[in-house]
């Protein structure tokens, strides 16, 4: 991601941690009704794969009229995109702040002191220039603790993402330091809330974050094959909705395509919508899910029609 490109997502509520908890507590329904046996293994970097996601979260809102015109499409799937990627973001933050080692803490809390620092610095010259309103400023705390630190971090985030073209513009703050401090900020902030709470909290933890996974993969793949059926034949598709896997060599994709996504790739437990013109896959279950049959007078045929 080069210095002018848009961070990953904008920044819309009071406090990092409170917009990406939002999200985890509204989709924990989902996420508790989930069956055992559709629950895939996490295979991918999520933090890579997220932001990703919310990068192309402009597109599929700008197509959401067209896709909601699919017959037998859970156009509630197709919205509910964003808030599963903030809900795994939040349930892996999570996760790894009650795996991080009590030790490292404190070198979680160096860096995040050194971001803020540099952060505060950026942002109050560009307040001093009249680039940006410098009020939310004065909600720093500038304290010494992880608390403190995690707040500050997590404001200074909110302030640079809600001025992110003027920023980019007029200062050296990339936006893959935003991705960072906004985790970092995240992590304190779980890890001292949650620190002691010994294996049982781990393993819920885990468990809930590959919960949150196969949701965000499940979404976002049913995502693509509508988009995909709405652009059939266009090499804009994959451009408005790349695979999570393409280019990314960990799965054992195609030498000879390194965008294909392998046939043991994870697949939801109960398919959807099937892929236009895909061969039979393997699922995580065992066996094979068929390819849909060819309809008549379209290329690949309907994803979205059971036949």
């Amino acid at each position: 991601m080069n210095k002018n490109s848009t961070p990953a997502a904008t920044a819309d509520a009071p406090s990092i941690v409170g917009r990406f908890r939002s999200a985890w507590e509204t989709t924990a329904p989902a996420r508790i009704a989930l069956p055992a046996s559709a629950m895939l293994i996490i295979n991918l970097d999520i933090g890579v794969s997220t932001s990703q996601v919310l990068s192309v979260a402009p597109s599929l809102h700008a197509l959401r009229s067209a896709v909601a015109k699919l017959p037998n499409f859970d156009i509630a799937q197709y919205d509910n995109i964003v808030p599963y990627t903030l809900a795994l973001i939040y349930a892996n933050n999570r996760h790894q702040s009650i795996m991080t080692p009590p030790e490292e803490l404190p070198v979680l809390l160096e860096e995040a002191t050194k971001m803020r620092t540099i952060f505060a610095a950026d942002a109050n010259a560009l307040a001093a220039r009249g680039i940006i309103d410098g009020k939310k400023l004065a909600e720093l705390k500038s304290g010494t603790g992880y608390l403190d630190a995690a707040s500050d971090l997590g404001t200074l985030v909110i302030i640079l993402r809600e001025n992110w073209e003027k920023v980019a513009a007029n200062s050296g703050i990339k936006a893959a330091e935003l991705d960072r401090a906004e985790a970092l900020s995240q992590r304190l902030t779980f890890a001292f809330a949650e620190k002691g709470q010994g294996t049982t909290k781990l393993a819920e933890a885990a468990e809930d974050r590959q919960r949150a996974f196969t949701l965000f993969v499940d979404a976002y793949d049913q995502a693509r094959r509508a988009v995909t059926f709405l652009h059939w034949g266009e090499e804009s598709a994959d451009k408005l909705v790349p695979s999570l896997w393409k280019g990314r060599g960990g799965r054992g994709s195609s030498k000879d395509d390194p965008g294909t996504e392998p046939a043991n790739g994870p697949q939801p437990a109960t398919p959807g919508i099937a892929n236009p013109a895909a061969p039979a896959v393997a699922n995580p279950a065992g066996g094979a899910v068929p390819a849909a049959p060819v309809k008549a007078g379209m290329p690949g045929g309907s994803p979205f029609t059971d036949n």
